[in-house]
């Protein structure tokens, strides 16, 4: 089965989870099979992230692009005024929205559900 289909099942079985807790601990399964089935496990949480990265990475863009505008017409205003500018580019970068942390909680879930399915023990740590 295509990695994007797996990924996608097993986001699709994580999205009715309730609220769930930040830390988890991996017990392995015992079988060789489900050693190996972790593999997929892991190469498909690694495939999920890189997609959100992916995702990402045009509003990175975006939001600097609206900084340096922003900044620059900040400068603008300052010297219309005579004022020295102590604000820097940085100040103005506001990349909040981009935050793909959904997205790797998503990837992070579907991982722990495969983790199961292979035979290990996923558990939570209050």
């Amino acid at each position: 089965m295509p990695r994007v289909v797996v990924v996608s099942l097993l986001l699709l079985l994580t999205a009715c989870a309730g609220p769930s807790p930040r830390d988890y601990e991996f017990a392995p399964p015992i079988t060789t099979g489900g050693r190996l089935c972790l593999i997929q496990c892991q190469q498909a949480r690694e495939f999920c992230r890189e997609q959100c990265g992916l995702q990402s990475s045009p509003c990175y863009r975006h939001a600097e692009q609206r900084a340096v505008q922003a900044y620059d017409q900040y400068l603008i205003d300052m010297a219309k005024i005579r004022q020295t500018p102590e604000k820097k580019l940085h100040d103005f970068m506001d990349a909040s929205s981009c935050q793909s942390v959904t997205c790797r909680d998503d990837c992070d879930g579907a991982y722990r559900t495969c983790y199961s399915g292979c035979g290990g023990e996923v558990i939570p740590a209050y």
